[in-house]
């Protein structure tokens, strides 16, 4: 008897034993488990989190560049030069016109210089008088500025500030660049129509993300 009795008692030990390894081998695979899950929600919520700061910061950092050529736009509608000489209504000497223009060139050339991102400044007189920072420029014989994308949805705009998507832009004899324009037709208060188009052309490698 006493030899059946110790053998069932071993059964009876190997079978708990083998019943605590399936629980414990059972317990630790749960708990990788839900560990696993739990990092996966964790690393997806940081992810998540990331990408909404990292939207945030580039709207941002949009909307600052965007301010920053606003107030360039600015700088141009309210010098004195820029609205002299654009006026249909004040007669200019051609010597007076010559010096306007002039004064006005190295005016757009200081902007210009003070910031690697800008391509051009320019400035498009309804009665066909054209300004750039750029000491003798030529235009593109080939190309009207007021049939330009640019052009026509800064006079539609009445004022507003126009940004333009990355393009190819053509206006420059012989320069084919890719930039984003900026534009914005220059009007005093009160005024109905105005006089010219404001443009700033901005390197499109050198911009933040859009």
């Amino acid at each position: 008897m006493k030899p059946l009795r110790w053998i069932q008692f071993q059964s009876i030990q190997s079978g708990m034993a083998a019943a605590f390894a399936c629980l414990i081998l059972f317990t630790a695979f749960t708990m990788s488990a839900v560990a696993y899950r739990l990092s996966e929600n964790s690393a997806q919520q940081t992810a998540q989190q990331y990408s909404a700061e990292l939207v945030k910061q580039v709207k941002e950092n949009i909307q600052t560049y965007i301010g920053n050529m606003e107030n360039i736009s600015l700088l141009a509608m309210n010098n004195r030069d820029v609205r002299e000489y654009l006026s249909g209504q004040l007669v200019m000497s051609p010597a007076e016109r010559a010096s306007a223009r002039q004064k006005i060139e190295d005016f757009f050339h200081t902007i210009a210089t003070s910031r690697q991102d800008i391509a051009s400044i320019n400035v498009f007189g309804k009665d066909g008088r054209f300004v750039s920072d750029r000491s003798g420029a030529k235009l593109n014989p080939n190309v009207k500025p007021e049939e330009m994308s640019w052009y026509r949805k800064a006079v539609e705009a009445k004022g507003d500030v126009v940004i333009s998507p990355s393009h190819v832009q053509a206006i420059y004899q012989n320069e084919y660049r890719w930039v984003v324009s900026l534009s914005r037709e220059l009007r005093g208060s009160g005024d109905m129509e105005g006089s010219g188009v404001f443009l700033v052309d901005l390197n499109s490698t050198s911009l933040p993300a859009f």
